[in-house]
């Protein structure tokens, strides 16, 4: 039962994280350039500065004018729409503005960054989910994994403490907020009053797992993990609730290198063996550098700028920083990644149910249940132990 809650949950992550191209009818009234790609780009590279109150900016080493400058409100630097877009790579197709609404959109790559002026409620969309601005669709359309189109994503939101705001005809986007909704790293000098935009180096999905791994065991109590280990077999007979006979067996891990982990798998009241997250994803292949956790949030990166994260103590999963809502049919607030299974910190290390980290692995892996490709996940509560194992 435990492992059909989890893939139901999976279905659910699924649906909402593996999207496909555009469904065949979908419309798209601005056509940007980006909007009906079909394999993945390159994200542009950033390295941009503003200096508050200054009437310039310099991106790639280049000074550029602009007809506005920067200004700190509310503690906040604002920065006019199009020279943070044109900054952080967007493209001048990509800044959609609607003026009854007072609204701009920011579409770079699949990314789709929506304000409003006087709002800080700000939203994130991807043009792989059948959306293009001004379609407007609350509903964002696409196929799931069984085929056919669904629905069950309404948007999603992320509330900033800060508005954009209009000032001498132009309007101002809070430079953070934008910039980090496209995975690009702010940096701030107080003594300069200088906003520095960075796009980190990562890599793209799929992550193969590290060559010759075959199995990777982990071991309750042990903060050890051990590769290519032989998994012995021990059949066992004993009576179930019914009175009735059980038959089945007991799995040990013997052998294997030894790979020191952060802290030891442990298993809660409920059965569910917890394993330290990042040092699990990065023994099964997904690069160091996609991977950042600073003690409250994990980001999992399969894109240099397509991300999911999650808090500990929350599972509440998130795509980019932004919240995920069902449609209102639904009647849930957001996507949960499970709903007992709650993120720990232990040693500084986040820990996760096994299921859960599999599930997480099989997204940011791309590849799926591909015989040969990624490796499947097994559990044996009564013993304790955790496999991670090629599905060949």
């Amino acid at each position: 039962m435990r492992k059909l809650n989890n893939l139901l949950i999976l279905a659910t992550l699924i649906v909402a994280l593996f999207v496909v191209a555009s469904p065949a009818g979908a419309k798209c009234s601005a056509c940007n350039e980006y909007a009906r790609l079909e394999a993945p780009y390159a994200v542009p590279p950033v390295d941009a500065k503003f200096v508050v109150g200054e009437a310039s900016y310099t991106a790639s080493g280049k000074m550029y004018d602009m007809d506005a400058r920067s200004f700190i409100e509310n503690g906040r630097t604002y920065v006019p729409i199009r020279y943070i877009a044109y900054a952080l790579g967007v493209p001048e197709s990509g800044v959609v503005w609607d003026e009854p609404t007072k609204t701009v959109q920011l579409v770079r790559g699949y990314n789709v960054l929506k304000f409003r002026v006087g709002s800080k409620e700000s939203n994130f969309y991807q043009t792989y989910w059948g959306y293009c601005p001004n379609d407007n669709p609350w509903y964002l359309t696409y196929q799931t994994e069984l085929g056919g189109d669904e629905t069950y994503i309404k948007k999603c939101y992320k509330m900033m403490d800060v508005a954009p705001l209009i000032r001498n005809d132009r309007t101002y986007l809070p430079a953070r907020y934008v910039a980090e909704g496209f995975g690009v790293d702010v940096g701030w000098d107080p003594a300069t009053k200088t906003v520095t935009l960075r796009q980190p180096q990562r890599r793209s999905s799929p992550f193969s797992p590290p060559a010759g791994l075959n199995t990777l065991g982990f071991k309750v109590g042990d903060k050890n993990a051990y590769v290519n280990p032989t998994i012995r077999e021990e059949p066992f007979t004993e009576k179930d609730w019914t009175g009735g006979y059980v038959v089945g067996k007991k799995h040990y891990i013997e052998g294997g290198a030894p790979l020191a982990l952060s802290a030891a798998p442990f298993m809660d009241k409920d059965k569910f063996i917890y394993l330290p997250v990042v040092d699990t994803l990065k023994a099964l292949g997904v690069p160091e550098e996609n991977l950042i956790w600073d003690g409250q949030t994990l980001k999992m990166y399969m894109y240099p700028d397509y991300w999911f994260e999650i808090d500990a103590g929350s599972s509440l999963l998130k795509l980019n920083g932004y919240i995920m809502e069902y449609a209102d049919q639904m009647k849930r607030p957001g996507i949960e990644l499970v709903g007992v299974n709650t993120p720990q910190v232990v040693n500084g290390a986040m820990m996760l149910g096994n299921y859960n980290i599999d599930e997480i692995y099989m997204i940011l892996d791309n590849s799926r249940y591909v015989p040969g490709g990624r490796l499947g996940c097994h559990e044996d509560e009564k013993i304790g132990i955790v496999v991670f194992q090629s599905w060949d």
